[in-house]
């Protein structure tokens, strides 16, 4: 997965001529670039979630009983 600053620095990285309506490059990295930054959200949701949730507390540890040869 990749992270936010490599998403923006890949949209600083390629040139594009917006007022160019015969190419559609931008328009497909753009989409690309929303499933990626849903796909890092939906992530960071996840483990937000995953902090909240309360752990069970430990099991203590129990002990073997100690065996004691005469």
């Amino acid at each position: 997965m990749r992270g936010f600053g490599d998403i923006v620095e890949d949209i600083r990285r390629k040139p594009y001529d917006l007022l160019d309506a015969s190419k559609t490059v931008f328009d497909r990295d753009f989409l690309e670039r929303c499933r990626k930054l849903i796909s890092l959200f939906t992530t960071v949701q996840h483990f937000s979630l995953l902090a909240q949730v309360p752990h069970p507390p430990a099991a203590p540890v129990q002990h073997a009983p100690s065996l004691n040869f005469v």
